[in-house]
């Protein structure tokens, strides 16, 4: 069907109609909630041109300008940037941006490479990493497991889970350090958890995410809906935005954010 659109529908479309072009530009937002997102960019609402929409999506909170007429990319580049200044440090790009993309992009331009290690997500963090284009020169592939960590099957030091448990930070950071380590890689990330149920005393799906590099460890936490159906992979797609961040901090990855 793209294929038709692009090389057929569109261009008939446009010949048809000629007329006032209408730019659309998207901005992505993750950790962030839609309804902070809507009370910061509140005055922007109150604009015919562009008009703005606010939408959640599984790697986050888009909010997408629509401008038409003379001057359209001018206005809308004013607005972007007014808008990327509010919500910063939450925007990771725009557009067609994937997460897995410019993660992927910066580690096979500088040669680094990169292992999984999930408890929680099913192989979900790996499917997104390997969509990328570029995965081959960077993945080196994952471990995937649905029960309890073992020390003798994963290498994760058993006094960690008897004292934290297998879904803690310590244990999500023992995890990344364990895949980096088994997979000689640059960088070794890992995600545990646990899905409550609605009626459980703790009203939220529990992540932890961590991250293990040349410069030691570092580990976040992610609550969900309770009993949320794409749980996992929100959880999935917050380990690349830590992992994003990460690469910021390390000054590995450059924004322009």
């Amino acid at each position: 069907m793209k294929p038709m659109w692009q090389n057929e529908a569109f261009p008939r479309l446009k010949n048809s109609f000629p007329g006032d072009r209408i730019q659309i530009r998207t901005i992505k937002t993750f950790s962030i909630p839609e309804a902070t997102v809507g009370e910061l960019t509140m005055p922007f609402f109150k604009a015919n041109n562009p008009s703005m929409g606010i939408y959640a999506k599984p790697d986050g909170i888009q909010v997408r300008l629509i401008a038409q007429g003379k001057g359209s990319d001018e206005l809308l580049d004013a607005t972007e940037k007014k808008i990327k200044q509010l919500l910063a440090p939450y925007v990771w790009g725009t557009n067609d941006d994937t997460l897995d993309g410019i993660i992927g992009q910066e580690l096979s331009k500088r040669g680094l490479s990169l292992a999984t290690m999930e408890s929680f997500t099913g192989g979900l963090l790996g499917h997104l990493i390997t969509d990328a284009t570029l995965s081959s020169q960077y993945y080196r592939g994952g471990l995937i497991f649905n029960s309890e960590l073992t020390e003798i099957g994963l290498e994760i030091p058993a006094n960690v889970i008897r004292r934290k448990g297998p879904v803690s930070k310590e244990a999500a950071e023992a995890m990344a350090v364990s895949i980096k380590e088994q997979f000689s890689t640059d960088f070794g990330l890992s995600i545990t958890g646990i899905i409550k149920d609605i009626k459980s005393t703790n009203q939220a799906d529990i992540a932890y995410i961590g991250i293990a590099d040349a410069l030691g460890t570092q580990s976040w936490q992610q609550q969900f809906m309770p009993d949320r159906a794409d749980s996992r992979e929100r959880a999935a797609v917050a380990a690349l935005f830590r992992l994003r961040e990460r690469l910021i901090a390390t000054k590995l990855l450059e924004t322009t954010i």
